[in-house]
């Protein structure tokens, strides 16, 4: 394989490393929404629990600590996905920013005599070795997004179980709740 097909290769797992980034940063921003709708809801969440049936509260309850320990997981893993990742015990590499820096470090004609005196074979080496490199933390940034979508995920049926929870204590406690709803639609249906 010619390095231009090698390079082409690279920059594919690449884009995919991009693609599941920016992916992360969209269920970062989720859960936090996530976050800030379970956190204004706990003042209704303890009114509830206090004015409700007991076994309705426990429900409440359970709902809501489950939302929020699938939120804190989706979270950890969302920010796991996008942390970069830089050890990974690959051999030295000519390519690679973190080995140059660290073996070249302010030494320019160094770095550039080493890299312009590099024969095609050993260049195309270090291009084998860097995709699988790459393609490794592609598959660990895979891994843990797909554990944060799907507690993203969770924590939303969590979220909207205690709602529907929520709703029903509020019914049981407070007859007018939904009846007053209900009776100003009839109402407007009517007129």
């Amino acid at each position: 394989m010619t390095c231009d097909r090698l390079w082409k290769v690279l920059d594919g797992i690449q884009s995919q490393i991009r693609a599941y980034d920016a992916k992360a940063q969209i269920l970062i921003a989720i859960d936090g929404i996530i976050a800030g709708f379970l956190g204004s809801n706990v003042g209704k969440i303890a009114d509830a629990v206090k004015n409700g049936r007991s076994s309705l509260s426990s429900i409440l309850v359970a709902a809501g600590a489950l939302a929020l320990i699938f939120l804190v997981v989706s979270l950890t893993h969302a920010v796991l996905t996008v942390q970069p990742h830089v050890r990974l015990n690959q051999p030295p590499s000519s390519i690679f920013f973190l080995h140059i820096a660290n073996g070249f470090e302010s030494e320019y004609a160094k770095a550039r005599d080493t890299l312009i005196g590099m024969t095609d074979v050993a260049y195309a080496e270090d291009l084998g070795n860097q995709i699988l490199a790459t393609s490794l933390i592609c598959r660990t940034k895979a891994k843990r997004f797909d554990i944060a979508l799907f507690s993203m995920c969770a924590a939303l049926i969590a979220w909207v179980a205690m709602l529907v929870v929520q709703f029903v204590i509020e019914q049981h406690t407070n007859p007018q709740f939904g009846n007053a709803s209900c009776q100003e639609i009839h109402e407007n249906i009517q007129v």
